[in-house]
């Protein structure tokens, strides 16, 4: 869902700029992006990524695994796209890491904030594979300032072909709330990892007198009758859009877009990273240094 939320303040502005949009995205996706836009722009589902996640993280052997129906997704998104850009006379496509929404009839951009995949060294050949898949692009938009300030070493540019487009948060242009709210438990990412956030959140969540948590209903059967009483569905983000600029501390997972929400709300968080993400490992070692250096 982070890629999600950080193409609303971009859909939005493409809006402002008077241009007919299109989003294409699997039913999850588009039923929250409705609550945004409604009929202000048209709505294309897909099938959802063929991508399983589990508790133990990423590993070679299981990108292996995934390799096949990966190359089929591929293969049938570019050829949906090329009927999408000949049925609907589209002029531009903005892929948000998706690989094979490029072509050749328009101008094709790849939007991500890693440039550079966080893997080790024996892994080399799935960087090689990122970057030619890129190659097929005409620009490469990331989601980063030219400084690197929240990605780090992952958005550097690697093809000449890039720029830095700034962070994307639905909330950059909210007014400011009062912070009312003295800590919130968001509950994002994987379905698979959602109770190893709460194992680790829930204690502390017990010294905070004003406290939410907001997640999918999934993890009701993981919360005791008081936890109940202050648990949120995110069934409805337009509503927990209200609760989130209220609050003066999130915990939960560093997933980048996270990490672009907590600096637009200018609030405090206690973020761990989702097991097995290198990328997110990387995120909260960096965050952790940046917060040492500011002591």
């Amino acid at each position: 869902m982070g890629h999600l939320s950080r193409c609303i303040p971009l859909i939005e502005q493409l809006l402002q700029q008077e241009n007919t949009c299109f989003l294409a995205a699997d039913q999850q996706h588009l039923s929250i992006a409705m609550q945004y836009f409604g009929k202000r722009i048209e709505y294309i589902q897909l099938d959802p990524y063929p991508f399983k996640f589990n508790t133990k993280g990423f590993s070679i052997s299981t990108i292996f695994q995934e390799s096949i129906p990966l190359w089929k997704n591929y293969i049938q998104e570019n050829k949906t796209l090329s009927f999408l850009i000949n049925e609907l006379e589209i002029s531009i496509v903005i892929s948000d890491h998706r690989y094979g929404f490029y072509s050749s009839k328009c101008t094709s951009i790849f939007m991500t904030h890693q440039c550079q995949l966080p893997l080790s060294r024996f892994e080399f050949p799935f960087q090689w594979i990122h970057k030619f898949l890129m190659r097929k692009f005409n620009y490469i938009w990331i989601v980063d300032t030219p400084n690197n300030d929240f990605a780090g070493d992952l958005s550097r540019i690697i093809l000449p072909n890039s720029i830095y487009i700034g962070s994307l948060s639905r909330f950059t242009h909210s007014e400011q709330k009062e912070k009312t709210i003295d800590c919130l438990l968001l509950i994002s990412g994987p379905k698979e990892f959602a109770k190893i956030c709460l194992d680790h959140f829930l204690p502390e969540l017990d010294n905070f007198e004003k406290k939410l948590i907001i997640g999918p209903k999934s993890i009701i059967p993981y919360l005791t009758e008081v936890e109940l009483k202050y648990f949120i569905s995110n069934d409805d983000w337009q509503e927990i859009d209200k609760h989130i600029s209220r609050t003066k501390l999130i915990m939960g997972f560093c997933g980048y877009s996270t990490l672009m929400d907590i600096a637009a709300l200018k609030c405090n968080s206690e973020l761990i990273p989702t097991p097995g993400q290198a990328e997110q490992e990387y995120l909260y070692k960096k965050q952790k240094r940046l917060d040492k250096s500011s002591l």
